[in-house]
């Protein structure tokens, strides 16, 4: 951790390796990332997968629909292809395939993309796992899915994910009071919210005020983290964790 700050490799060292892969979470952690965080949807089979898109259709030269495709299927489709040629033959991994790669002391963000079904076999995958508790921050934009965690599994912190925009007023939106109520009634420790120059310079503090940790997604610039520190936020999510370890230092 950079001077009280975690860096968080944003679906790994994504700038450098097909976002997701096992490729750019190893590489994430060789640049020395304190944490990852990854996407995870749920298959037909009802396995855990790590990928952003509801289907593989940006990432390879097929299009398949993640919840309605086993993963056997999954597995098969190169999404490497796409990010550059030495970069071929990259999979779909498995989120116990991920959680195998963090390393003692590390932590893993697992945004989830799917509804409430994914809890159950998540809670059940987790418990399985080698992570410590506290290694684990389960986020999310859905407050169903963070509803149910805390229903079933409240030992794991959790994080509520918001992109706040600004109204003709300058007013955020959605409100920014509201936000942390939902938050804090959702059971969460955590606020992710998109990285933007011209958020609150109170925001971390009100964040903290409401028993909140502050958190941000995605920074890859010194300009912009640098901004982000000056509002207190408690991670910086990047695409490029070596930039941002030198921006910190």
């Amino acid at each position: 951790m950079e001077h009280g700050v975690w860096i968080v490799a944003h679906r790994g060292a994504s700038a450098y390796a097909p976002e997701n892969t096992l490729n750019a979470f190893q590489l994430a952690w060789q640049m020395g990332a304190d944490a990852i965080e990854g996407d995870f949807r749920l298959t037909a089979d009802g396995q855990i997968v790590c990928i952003h898109d509801a289907s593989t259709q940006r990432l390879a030269s097929e299009n398949l629909p993640v919840e309605t495709t086993n993963y056997a299927r999954l597995r098969e489709v190169d999404v490497g292809r796409s990010f550059k040629a030495d970069c071929v033959g990259a999979h779909i991994p498995l989120l116990s395939e991920v959680m195998d790669t963090v390393p003692t002391g590390k932590k893993l963000l697992i945004e989830l993309k799917s509804g409430p079904r994914i809890v159950a076999p998540l809670i059940e995958t987790l418990n399985a796992s080698h992570l410590a508790t506290e290694q684990v921050i389960l986020i999310a934009f859905n407050s169903d899915v963070l509803d149910a965690i805390k229903k079933t599994a409240p030992h794991y912190a959790t994080g509520l994910i918001v992109k706040f925009h600004t109204s003709l007023n300058g007013k955020l939106v959605p409100d920014l009071k509201t936000t942390l109520s939902k938050a804090q009634n959702l059971g969460c420790a955590h606020l992710h919210v998109g990285a933007e120059p011209w958020l609150p310079q109170d925001l971390g503090e009100q964040t903290r005020a409401h028993g909140l940790q502050l958190h941000t997604w995605t920074v890859d610039t010194a300009e912009l983290c640098e901004a982000m520190r000056q509002i207190g936020v408690q991670s910086i999510t990047t695409n490029k964790p070596d930039t941002i370890r030198t921006a910190i230092r």
